[in-house]
Parts: structure tokens; sequence; C-alpha cells
């Protein structure tokens, strides 16, 4: 009998969790949309979507970098007019690699920001091209791990990094 009751005691902690994680789940409120404007990312985004020309510079500000948070920033139009500066809250910073290449170049011309783990601010120069995309996701509190893969019409449009 005390086995069975273990068991039973597991099985409902087990469900218990994963009750936890649906809910969790649930509270994430999708898209967050950032046309021509400056933003905040919301702390419970799935997806930025960058919809509008930005007809200036753009500062958008990261949520705090918590171990688990995560969300993908994607441009849904071309961004050809002005730049976009991701800035990291209070001490936290960048680290990873965005990669870069050249719309229709057969040739394959392209290169990478590689982000060192003190970078506290990624300048994505204008003329990105729909479809690209950078996900941010933190695996330590204070530090944002980076993939990206920007497509640009020019050689040498890679993000700038402070």
């Amino acid at each position: 009998k005390k086995q069975k009751l273990e068991n039973m005691n597991e099985l409902i902690l087990s469900k218990l969790e994963v009750a936890k994680l649906e809910v969790a789940e649930l509270a994430r409120t999708g898209v967050q949309t950032l046309g021509d404007a400056l933003g905040t990312i919301s702390d419970n985004v799935s997806y930025v979507n960058f919809n509008a020309d930005a007809t200036g510079s753009r500062v958008i500000t990261m949520p705090s970098a918590i171990a688990g948070r995560n969300f993908k920033a994607f441009w849904s139009v071309e961004q050809a007019t002005s730049d976009r500066v991701f800035t990291c809250a209070g001490t936290d910073t960048f680290e990873g690699t965005i990669f870069c290449s050249v719309a229709a170049d057969g040739a394959g011309d392209g290169d990478e920001a590689s982000i060192a783990n003190t970078i506290v601010a990624i300048t994505c120069v204008d003329d990105i091209n729909i479809g690209s995309s950078i996900d941010f996701f933190c695996m330590a509190n204070g530090r944002w791990s980076v993939v990206g893969h920007l497509v640009y019409d020019a050689v040498g449009s890679i993000p700038t990094l402070a």
C-alpha cells in the first residue's frame, strides 16, 4: 500500500508540474508589433513583428534577461530607411552571432557579426529584407544569447555592436 501511495503522490506531483508549464505558456501574449516607433519588448511575448519601415532610428529596449525567457524578432516589411537598435536593460549583455547575407547574390557574399558577452547594443542598419529574423534566448540571468539571419541588399551591411 505504501508503494502505491508513493506512486500516486509522484503522479499527482508530475501532473501539477505539467499544469504549471501549460499555465506559463498560456500567459505568453503571442505577437508584439513594433511599427514606426520606439518600443520596449514585453516580458511575456513570443514574437516581435517589425511591420513598418521606420522613418528614423528606433531604439528597442529588451526585457530583463531572466533564464528561460526567449522570443523571435521578425521583419515582415523591408527596413529600407533607418536603423533598429536593440538595447539591453540594466547590466544585461548580448552574446552570439548574427549571420548576414546579400539578397539574390549567387556568389554567396555575406558576413557575420560575432557578439561578445560585453555588448549592450546591437544596431541593425537599414536595408534589411522581409523574412529576416533574430532569436533571443536567455540561458543565464543577465545574458541574452543571440542567433539570427539578416538579408541585406548590399555587401557590408552588417549590424554594428556597442
